[in-house]
């Protein structure tokens, strides 16, 4: 915001800027979490974002370089510094975390292997133990990087004035952090794609669709592994009950239930289930653009509003935000506190 202003561009244009970017910041959150799940695994998206975030802040630094010089093309730069950087922030809670999360797992020896191999094949972990410590332990250690990210910050804008400079410090330590973290990969869990929920999706309304002309169930038997032994799936919704001929069994055909399963006709309940709870919140996600609309005004009018506050406008919006990452760690503990108590 404060460097479109200072180049001359209107405060409702830099506002729509820095929305817009927020908007792209979501769509590649998807984007990314879809392909580190279904392809490349989390570790190359975080290398790849990470390199994205730095050259992004070496365009940041280009932009210093021509201040003054050409205002267009310190817009341009600008601008595509923004689109880098984005791409960046986005593999942060869809992949980091997560990958952050399962180096902290205790991983166990795979018990069901050969006495030779057993101290060599790590087995999955056990998700029920295991992952509720790695989740705490992530907590803990993304929280100290991000107050240690955040006070550096505060520190280096009250002591370096020079814009240059800045642009100089944050590009080596995100270049160096992205080379560090490259060169450790021999050291990580392996964690390999999964596949995308996406693929599953599709394929479950191909299937309802295709057996749309079938009539409804007659009995729990009629579903295909039907662990739940109810008549109707649930989430019960009228408008999206057509869903379960994904998982009914098609009597009158000669092809058997798992042959029918491999030719993307028939799929578990429990798929079918996932597909209509997802289905179910789309009625709620039509409130999220006023409360997007509501959270843009974070880094938009409020940035701008901070600089009549006094003459270190700089310090005192860090601060602020310094104490929201305060507040996001005490919250969840005085909450489990609370209901445990």
């Amino acid at each position: 915001m404060d460097y479109l202003i200072d180049l001359g561009q209107p405060l409702p244009l830099a506002a729509i800027a820095l929305s817009v970017q927020e908007g792209l910041y979501v769509i590649c959150t998807f984007i990314i979490a879809n392909i580190a799940d279904a392809y490349t695994g989390p570790y190359k998206a975080i290398v790849f974002s990470t390199a994205s975030y730095a050259f992004g802040l070496l365009l940041w630094f280009l932009a210093n370089q021509f201040w003054g010089n050409s205002s267009s093309t310190v817009i341009i730069l600008l601008y595509l510094m923004m689109v880098l950087v984005t791409v960046g922030k986005a593999s942060q809670d869809p992949c980091l975390k997560a990958f952050l999360r399962d180096q902290l797992v205790e991983h166990k020896p795979n018990l069901n292997a050969d006495n030779d191999q057993a101290d060599e094949v790590p087995n999955k972990p056990d998700i029920s133990v295991d992952y509720d410590n790695a989740e705490v332990r992530r907590k803990f250690w993304w929280r100290i990087a991000s107050t240690v990210g955040t006070v550096s910050s505060v520190i280096m804008a009250r002591s370096v004035s020079d814009q240059r400079m800045i642009t100089v410090i944050s590009f080596s330590v995100m270049a160096l952090a992205c080379l560090t973290f490259a060169l450790g990969k021999s050291s990580y869990y392996p964690d390999k794609p999964t596949g995308s929920p996406l693929i599953v999706i599709y394929r479950v309304l191909k299937a309802a669709f295709v057996k749309r002309h079938l009539q409804h169930a007659r009995e729990p038997n009629d579903y295909y592994m039907n662990d739940s032994g109810g008549l109707l799936l649930l989430p019960d919704i009228r408008i999206i009950r057509w869903l379960d001929n994904a998982a009914l069994l098609e009597t009158s055909e000669s092809l058997s239930a798992e042959e029918q399963k491999q030719n993307g006709r028939l799929f578990p309940v429990q798929d079918v289930q996932r597909v209509k709870q997802l289905l179910a919140l789309l009625p709620i996600w039509t409130a999220l653009p006023i409360h997007g609309l509501v959270l843009a005004t974070g880094s938009t009018f409020f940035v701008v509003q901070s600089e009549s506050l006094y003459s270190d406008p700089v310090l005192s919006i860090n601060v602020l935000f310094l104490l929201q990452g305060f507040v996001t760690v005490i919250v969840p503990y005085v909450h489990d506190s609370l209901v445990s108590g």
